[in-house]
């Protein structure tokens, strides 16, 4: 069954710290405080998928899903006559976007629309919704329709089976991976291949902002190996690198409209049976250059 496909073939993700990789141009680095959000009434464990302008956090367990807002969590319910979910985005209207089914009887991923404590679907067959804007649009991967944006009730593809679209801002910019293993940028009907790194044959993109900023990774074969990049019309891609040479790979997961770019950075793997765990930090590029 799946509920939730991760933006990398990592099958589970460890996260023992936080560090900060500052560009030498920037002048100041902000201090940041950790609200632990606890285990959620027992589960063996929650992580967070997305945030919003006002704090307003997407969360996940093993088994539910949650909606936090000013301290409190209200409990997301799955579509009526399933049983599991996973949410993924969430915009500034507190929204939030996931995906639900069946354990006992799956037949597909139910893609909904989380707003005012209502469960709702999305008219979309077998699918996974990875992001909301503010305009209530929504990207994300379908069976049938492959990459999709939904908006006003219709859902309209916007490329081949394969690819999938992770990233959107409020323009309806979207952004993902084409079925041939590259990043693309989409925008009023027209689909551009961003490449990837020098001497790389792989690329993904994560996340765009309203400047048409774009961040992924680029690797040599897969997300395992690479770097995280962030591109903009004027420049192309650019290289972020790792903090260190030991690093095994580093990939850009959001970018806001300052041009602020977050990511994932892998220290070791650790191989369990049936399971590879990535042992890494978080890491925060601070850029006074937004072009």
């Amino acid at each position: 069954m799946v509920l939730l496909k991760w933006k990398s073939c990592i099958a589970a993700i460890t996260f023992t710290a936080i560090s900060l990789a500052v560009s030498k141009s920037a002048l100041a680095v902000s201090l940041y405080s950790v609200t632990d959000l606890g285990n959620l009434a027992g589960e063996a464990y929650s992580y967070a998928t997305d945030i919003n302008d006002s704090g307003e956090v997407a969360i996940n367990t093993l088994g539910r899903s949650f909606f936090y807002s000013n301290g409190s969590l209200k409990t997301i319910s799955p579509l009526p006559g399933d049983n599991q979910l996973a949410v993924t985005g969430i915009n500034n209207l507190g929204q939030v976007v996931g995906n639900s089914g069946n354990s006992n009887n799956f037949t597909g991923n139910n893609p909904f629309l989380y707003s005012n404590g209502l469960t709702q679907p999305l008219p979309i067959q077998d699918a996974i919704p990875y992001a909301i804007n503010d305009r209530t649009q929504v990207v994300g991967g379908a069976s049938g329709l492959g990459p999709f944006l939904y908006g006003d009730g219709v859902a309209t593809s916007i490329g081949t089976p394969g690819t999938v679209a992770y990233g959107l801002n409020n323009l309806g910019q979207a952004v993902g991976i084409l079925n041939s293993g590259r990043a693309f940028l989409y925008e009023n009907g027209q689909t551009t291949n961003l490449g990837t790194l020098p001497g790389d044959g792989y690329s993904q993109a994560n996340d765009v902002n309203d400047s048409g900023q774009v961040v992924g990774s680029s690797g040599l074969t897969g997300v395992n190996d690479s770097r995280a990049f962030v591109y903009s019309s004027s420049t192309g891609l650019q290289d972020l690198g790792r903090l260190r040479p030991t690093d095994l790979f580093s990939t850009g997961l959001g970018i806001n409209n300052l041009g602020q770019v977050v990511g994932f950075l892998a220290l070791t793997i650790t191989f369990l049976p049936q399971m590879a765990i990535v042992y890494g930090l978080f890491f925060i590029v601070i850029r006074l250059c937004t072009t």
